[in-house]
Order: structure tokens, then sequence, then C-alpha cells
């Protein structure tokens, strides 16, 4: 898996451009490094279906945004660096996805603005998969199998077009059991994170 280059990470912060950096400037360069270099593992082994032209294309927005709006980060909420430019990260990972029409539906639900360590963040999705499997003898709508179906796809890199062929329907019905299954599946979502303390 061919990791993603960019000076930023491999500069360690001794690049002649480096003194001109808003971020540099602000003190964060050390944590900017740190957050890249874990962007560019998540964006090749979680997003490893997407090609990586746009896992280089969407890393390249994040560090581009992050430059745009150093300015306006103010640590606001508490928020660190690192957290906030993760969440500038999920949200290129989100923005790419819509336009793929391919987003998962676990990206759309989670609502959550702070960043988590990788391995806790795995513990947490298998933690919620198996609460939504436990729901699953309940499942009287088949939103909880559509939605682990939707997302065992999205981690194989496919996308709704390839889980509508599997189920033998239209992309276009499929997306409308999608948005008639969002709703319940957000409220179990949620009911898994209160009652199992995820």
């Amino acid at each position: 898996m061919r990791m993603i280059r960019h000076l930023c990470i491999e500069s360690e912060g001794q690049h002649a451009r480096c003194s001109d950096c808003p971020i540099s400037k602000r003190g964060f360069c050390h944590k900017f490094r740190t957050v890249l270099t874990r962007i560019a593992k998540n964006a090749a082994h979680r997003y490893a279906g997407i090609s990586p032209e746009d896992r280089e294309d969407i890393f390249t927005a994040t560090v581009e945004s992050v430059l745009r709006r150093i300015d306006q980060f103010e640590g606001r909420h508490g928020a660190k660096f690192s957290a906030w430019v993760w969440q500038i990260y999920r949200n290129k990972i989100i923005d790419h996805f819509r336009g793929k029409n391919s987003l998962c539906l676990m990206e759309e639900i989670r609502e959550d603005s702070e960043w988590h360590d990788p391995s806790e963040e795995t513990e947490r999705k298998i933690a919620i998969s198996e609460c939504f499997k436990k729901h699953l003898p309940n499942d009287k709508t088949g939103c909880i199998r559509l939605y682990l179906n939707l997302y065992k796809s999205f981690q194989k890199g496919k996308n709704r077009k390839a889980l509508a062929e599997t189920y033998d329907i239209s992309p276009n019905t499929l997306n409308q059991r999608i948005k008639r299954c969002r709703v319940s599946i957000r409220r179990l979502f949620r009911k898994c994170l209160d009652d199992d303390g995820v």
C-alpha cells in the first residue's frame, strides 16, 4: 500500500518554505506533521478502496484547507489543533463520497467532532457493529441488515451501485430504502452509544 508523500511530512519543519508557513508561525509545525502522518496512514489503510490519486487529492485538499483556515483556529471549546485538522480531513472524505454518491451511512450518522486514536476508533466501530448485530432478530424492516451490508460494501471499496446489484434492485430503489432506514438507524446508533458506553 503506497503511503502519501508530502513536503509537510518529509521536511520535518526544515524546508526553506517552512519559515513562511502560517502553521509554523502559530507553533503547530510538529503537531501538523504528526496529524498528517496519521491521516496518510488512515487514508492508505481505511480507504484502500479509493484510488491512490483520489486519496492524494483528499490529502492535498485537507492540507490546503488547513493552510487557508489556520487563522480561524482559536482552540474553541477546548479543541486541540490535531482534532481540528482531523475534522477537516473527515469533512474532505465525506465531500469525496458525496460527490461519488457512495457515502457510507456510518459516516453520515457519526456526529462526534473529536478525533480518536485509530485503535480506539476500531474498537468503537466493532462495539457498534456488535450492538447492531445484537438487534438483528428484531429487524423487521431490514434496515439493520441493509446498513451492515452497506458498511461492508464501503469497506471493500464498492459503491452503492454494486450493493444494489447484490440486492437485484436499481440504485434508485436502494437509495430510497437507505433514506427510509436512516431515521431508525440513527436512533439505534444513539441507543448503542448510550447503552454500551461506546
